[in-house]
């Protein structure tokens, strides 16, 4: 902690502004002034894609409805293994992956990519994978917090639940892969949480997942779901992706710009 007190300390206010957003589409923004370096990610969550560019084969695992219908917590987290494994050798800092929504809406497209309808299931399996993607020296990405249900308009629709099933259905997997899993980095969600876009959720973003799960990572958003400026950063979100920033920094761009 006095490493990072004294890094802050040292930083301009344009390096502090700069780290919080991408460089490009997967790396985040270092200062080499201070060596500090940027932090690569990879898509996931069935085999580490690398940076998407460079042509490289990516092994594929089963989809994670495949998996968790074997019911084997222990089979996900040798998995988690392999593709924590795979990321190193792409010199990948962070995978984004386990997908741990729920299946709740018929119009959820990606719901191959996500365990179950059953959120304790979900949670079981997530802290195996995390766990597993861990050991290898590399930070698991939960996504996508919260209420991803479908990809219908996913960019702005807005999931409305009240708090006993935002609390027992949906938080439930994110909080076990937190707590259990020891997770170090949470993806925020394109779509909104009771009309508050979810990378601008304070209730969400600090008063749940930071204070009350004592969560010790960071919260990057999903890639272009970024929106606001002042309220994705009072709101709790820490990195912007991808880069380069499109509502942080010295100018951001209009939101119909980006769209």
């Amino acid at each position: 902690m006095d490493k990072i007190e004294s890094l802050l300390e040292d930083l301009t206010l344009e390096e502090k502004i700069s780290i919080i957003s991408g460089s490009d589409a997967w790396h985040s923004t270092g200062v080499d002034r201070l060596s500090i370096p940027r932090i690569k990610m990879t898509d996931g969550p069935i085999g580490a894609r690398g940076d998407s560019t460079s042509g490289a084969t990516s092994a594929c695992f089963p989809s994670a409805t495949a998996l968790s219908s074997t019911w084997d917590k222990e089979t996900i987290e040798q998995i988690g293994e392999a593709i924590g494994a795979e990321a190193k050798t792409k010199d990948a800092d962070v995978l984004l992956g386990p997908t741990i929504n729920l299946h709740r809406h018929p119009l959820g497209g990606r719901h191959f990519e996500c365990y179950s309808e059953d959120p304790f299931l979900t949670g079981v399996l997530a802290v195996g994978y995390v766990k597993g993607v861990q050991s290898q020296g590399v930070s698991a990405c939960l996504k996508h917090f919260i209420g991803n249900d479908t990809e219908f308009e996913r960019h702005r629709v807005s999931s409305n639940i009240d708090d006993r099933v935002l609390r027992e259905m949906y938080l439930l997997p994110f909080e076990m892969g937190v707590k259990q899993g020891g997770s170090l980095s949470v993806m925020s969600a394109y779509n909104q949480l009771n009309n508050i876009y979810c990378s601008s959720h304070k209730t969400l973003l600090i008063d749940i997942l930071k204070e009350e799960w004592n969560f010790p990572g960071y919260v990057v958003s999903d890639w272009g779901a970024t929106k606001e400026t002042v309220d994705n950063a009072n709101g709790g979100l820490d990195l912007e992706m991808p880069g380069p920033a499109k509502t942080w920094g010295r100018t951001p761009s209009k939101i119909s710009e980006f769209w």
